[in-house]
């Protein structure tokens, strides 16, 4: 009789680990990368940063690139598979038709895979070690 083991799921990550995936991987190619906290869940703390200039829904982080000639970028960052609250797809038509770009991001590969955002050769060389990132075009075949 053979005893087979159940083999478990890569771990699925968390919202944090994407977030943190994507200041580090923008950090390192030159931009500026700032966190906008988010309300919480107590009425009178939500009540005080509403007062303070706190909108519900306001994407997680701001994004200036190295080239000033390039406009700001607004990220919503998500476990894989997550999806925008109501209050954040609010959010973000808004800031849209405001002309502001607003990128939601479950995976910090759609950073070039979907929005262009290549490292330099330098770069690159401190992805692959700090990060362990297999960029396109350096896969082995």
């Amino acid at each position: 009789m053979s005893i087979r083991r159940r083999r478990s799921a890569a771990p699925v990550p968390t919202e944090d680990a994407v977030q943190s995936g994507v200041i580090e991987y923008l950090e390192l190619l030159g931009w500026y990368v700032c966190h906008v906290p988010a309300g919480g869940k107590d009425p009178a703390h939500v009540g005080r940063m509403e007062r303070q200039g706190y909108i519900a829904g306001f994407p997680d982080l701001y994004c200036e690139p190295p080239d000033p000639a390039r406009p700001p970028i607004l990220i919503e960052c998500k476990r894989p598979g997550g999806k925008p609250s109501r209050d954040q797809r609010l959010c973000h038509v808004e800031l849209r038709e405001r002309g502001r770009e607003v990128w939601v991001i479950d995976d910090p590969a759609q950073l070039w895979e979907e929005h262009g955002v290549w490292p330099t050769p330098e770069a690159a060389s401190a992805l692959r070690e700090r990060l362990g990132l297999v960029l396109p075009g350096e896969m082995c075949t």
